[in-house]
Formats: structure tokens, C-alpha cells, sequence
């Protein structure tokens, strides 16, 4: 897992679009539930009205009569709010009758499905057309951050966005619909992460992984179970192994999220296809070392690197990268860091 860094003044900017966004949609969505078709059925107000008193009961609690727009203010403070664990609230508990139908209405209303398709591409007052598109390209991230395998970069036709990722509702939609459109509960991932490793799983207090928007990137890490000197320059006679295991001293707190990561996205098990890069970073510290550097190549190329460190940034540029640039970034740092200390 690697953490989404967003600085305050762009996390402030880009809660605004998505509140706006909110603001725009969901009183339209309402509106076009009356007499629209549903799971083959009509909604009427008064099935409206009722999703809005059940919803709101579970909600602050205002001192107005009408539940239409008590409903959208507090949809706008879920859809903004890092407080996911007060609103994770399972559909049994909104609502206890009708329970299938009443969250298909809600989640129609909240209307994270257009917000995918990017329909309506609503501009806000910034001249913003909001989407799932434009929130993946603002967060910035170029890997999936649940695995750190996969690019998940967007491209560009005619002008319009399409991104190459998923979002991962880090509580699932299905049973947690207030939740559908929190912009905390949309993470960007990979397909295998999202669909296939993860997909419907139930996520309860007890299960919840690692957050990319709130945990840092530390709190796991990889290593090889050759780290000591010998075996370091053995390397073609040794086996390599990769490990991912909980760093207990980062976060003591996120010691359970972090063993939910590791089990639910199956780090271990796909980390070790990739002990090709990890025997790489161990040739290369074995045989570009600062030694190498000094007696044979500065002797013959010195004119390319004035020093060492200038020397490293290309032979071991992973280091001087954002973990969210490029697939695997997070394990070559923690493999070079262990070989190298030691």
C-alpha cells in the first residue's frame, strides 16, 4: 500500500469541485426518481420522503420539516467529510424494511453511477467538469495503490478524460450506499485489485485494510532473506525470497489494517513473481559500489558525474522518486535500504 499525498491547498480545492458536483446532481436525481423506472417498479414521493426520514434519523440532527433538503445537506457533509467510520452505516440499519429497493433508490439518488460514466459532465463555478475521470487525474497517482503493480494512468481523446483505473469503494457501496460518493471512500486502483482480490468483500470494523488517503506508506514492508554481506555478494548461488511483513514500529494502530492488506490484496503471494527485481538491486549494489565508482569509472567517465550521489540517481533512481510514479518503487526502495544498511 502506498500512501495518496495531497497537499492541503489541492485537497481543499478538490473537495470544493466535489462538493459542488453534490450540490448539482443529487436534487435533480431526486426529482427524476418520481415516475422513473427502478428495478421495474415506480418510485413515488412518499417513498422518497421515507428514504430521507430514515436516512436523516441516522444522521445530525436538524429542526426542519422538510426531509428533501435536510437529505441533501447531509449528503454534501458525508460526501465530504474524513469521518467515514460514523457514516459507515449498513443498508439493514437504514433501513430495516424494503431494504434491497430502498438502497437501489438511494444509490440512484446519490448517483455515483453517472459520476463514473462522467453523465452529467456538470461544471462547477471553477469551469470544472467533475468526474471519476478528473478525480483520478487530480489525485495524481500513476500506480494502483493498493498493490503498487499497475499503472493506472489516464489518456486523453477529443479532449475528454478516460482513465485506465478503478475506484475502489474502500466501503463497499452495496452495503454502505451513504457512502457511495464520499470523496475519502474513492480510492483509484487497478482492475485485480478492485474487481478480483477485493471485489465484494464485506468490510466491517474488524477487516478494514489500509487506507491510501489516510495511512502512511510505512506501515508495511518488503525485504529478501538474504541480508547479510556473505550472502549479498553469493547472490547466484542463493534463493531469493521477498517478504512483506507488518513494520510494528511505524503505527502500532494500523497494525491489524495493514495484516488485512497483506491478506485481502494477497501481497505475499503476488510479490513473489518479482524476485528478478530484487536480484537486480543486489547485483547492482554488488557491483556498482562506491569502490566502482572511484578506481574504475571515474577514472574512465568522470566527466559524467561529478560525485557518487550523481552516480546512484541513475542506477538507483527509484530512490529519488514518489513511491505513486512507478510500479514497484515502494519494494525496491525497502530491498535497497535492507542491503545496503547491512
Amino acid at each position: 500500500m502506498i500512501n495518496i499525498n495531497l497537499a492541503p491547498g489541492n485537497l481543499t480545492e478538490l473537495l470544493k469541485h466535489h462538493a459542488n458536483y453534490i450540490k448539482e446532481t443529487v436534487p435533480d436525481n431526486w426529482e427524476k426518481m418520481v415516475g422513473k423506472p427502478v428495478d421495474k417498479q415506480r418510485v413515488t414521493p412518499q417513498e422518497l420522503e421515507e428514504i430521507a426520514s430514515a436516512t436523516n434519523e441516522h444522521l445530525s440532527k436538524f429542526h426542519t420539516a422538510n426531509q428533501k433538503n435536510l437529505f441533501l445537506e447531509n449528503i454534501v457533509q458525508i460526501c465530504t467529510t474524513k469521518d467515514l467510520n460514523t457514516y459507515a452505516i449498513p443498508t439493514e440499519t437504514l433501513f430495516p424494511t424494503n431494504t434491497n429497493r430502498y438502497r437501489n433508490i438511494l444509490l440512484k439518488i446519490i448517483g455515483y453511477d453517472n459520476f463514473s460514466k462522467g453523465i452529467p459532465q456538470e461544471e462547477n463555478t471553477n469551469g470544472i467538469s467533475w468526474n471519476r475521470h478528473m478525480l483520478i487525474d487530480k489525485l495524481n497517482v500513476r500506480v494502483c495503490p493498493y498493490c503498487n503493480r499497475q499503472y493506472i494512468t489516464s489518456f486523453y481523446k477529443n479532449d475528454v478524460s478516460t482513465a485506465t483505473a478503478d475506484i475502489d469503494h474502500y466501503f463497499p457501496k452495496s452495503q454502505y450506499p451513504l457512502l457511495s460518493m464520499s470523496f475519502f471512500n474513492l480510492v483509484p486502483s487497478c482492475t485485480v485489485c478492485n474487481s478480483r482480490l477485493k471485489g465484494g468483500k464485506t468490510i466491517n470494523q474488524e477487516n478494514k485494510h489500509l487506507h491510501p488517503l489516510f495511512d502512511d506508506s510505512d506501515c508495511l514492508f518488503f525485504s529478501t532473506n538474504n541480508n547479510t554481506l556473505e550472502e549479498l555478494y553469493n547472490f547466484p548461488t542463493s534463493k531469493t525470497e521477498i517478504k512483506v511483513t507488518i513494520n510494528q514500529e511505524k503505527d502500532p494502530a494500523a497494525q491489524k489494517r495493514t495484516g488485512n492488506s497483506i491478506e485481502t490484496f494477497h501481497l505475499s503471494e503476488l510479490y513473489c513473481a518479482h524476485t528478478k527485481e530484487v536480484d537486480t538491486i543486489r547485483k547492482n549494489i554488488n557491483h556498482f559500489s562506491k569502490e566502482y565508482f572511484n578506481n574504475i569509472f571515474q577514472k574512465n567517465y568522470g566527466e559524467l558525474f561529478e560525485t557518487y550521489e550523481d552516480f546512484e540517481k541513475v542506477i538507483f533512481h527509484f530512490n529519488y522518486i514518489d513511491d505513486s510514479d512507478e510500479p514497484l518503487t515502494k519494494l525496491k526502495k525497502d530491498i535497497y535500504r535492507q542491503l545496503f544498511l547491512n
